[in-house]
């Protein structure tokens, strides 16, 4: 019975771990070939968030949604904040070849207060992504892919209530906001509650 214990409170930990800052992504030649093709399936219908005027991306891989990409780019010294959506769920297509066609649900001007400080979150995030040890992962859920040019991390299904949950909040108040063209107070909660000012 103690071991149990044991092993459980160690999981517990591991998993609270793991919700409090990103883990690596992993290596294109670690990976399972089928894992790695899909990757690349995706990356390529969302080549647009890899022009050199992204300044950092997230890409969300859901279990049993179409996959999605936010990102923030500078043209001309303007933000813009542009998030596409997987025509289909790309699970199901990538292996017939199928060429992909993203569809961009909304591409906003934003200010450069809230650019930067967006930047300042991405930096801040990816600069502490490390390994968490006994690092839990499943199948089914939702992975965030965190990037910028060079530093990348991710997330998977993390708990509303840790710091990784609350980053995940603040891309879907992006989301929300870009869609709606709607009020910037519900980001700056969600940026409040990461302790950016």
């Amino acid at each position: 019975m103690k071991i149990l214990t044991v092993l459980l409170l160690t999981l517990i930990f591991a998993v609270s771990q793991a919700q409090e800052h990103l883990v690596p992504e992993p290596s294109i030649y670690s990976n399972i070939q089928i894992e790695r093709d899909y990757h690349l399936y995706v990356a390529r219908a969302f080549k647009e968030s890899d022009s050199s005027d992204v300044i950092f991306k997230v890409i969300s891989i859901h279990s049993f949604h179409p996959e999605s990409v936010l990102f923030l780019k500078k043209v001309d010294k303007r933000y813009s904040l542009v998030f596409l959506n997987a025509e289909s769920h790309y699970w199901k297509t990538y292996r017939n070849n199928v060429p992909a066609h993203p569809i961009e649900k909304c591409n906003i001007s934003i200010s450069n207060q809230l650019a930067l400080q967006l930047e300042k979150v991405w930096a801040t995030e990816l600069l502490k992504t490390r390994y968490a040890s006994g690092l839990p992962q499943g199948m089914d859920g939702t992975t965030y892919h965190f990037s910028t040019s060079n530093m990348a991390g991710k997330t998977w299904n993390p708990d509303k209530n840790t710091h990784m949950g609350r980053l995940v909040n603040l891309v879907y108040e992006l989301q929300k906001m870009c869609i709606t063209n709607g009020s910037i107070s519900k980001v700056n909660n969600a940026l409040e509650l990461l302790g950016v000012n």
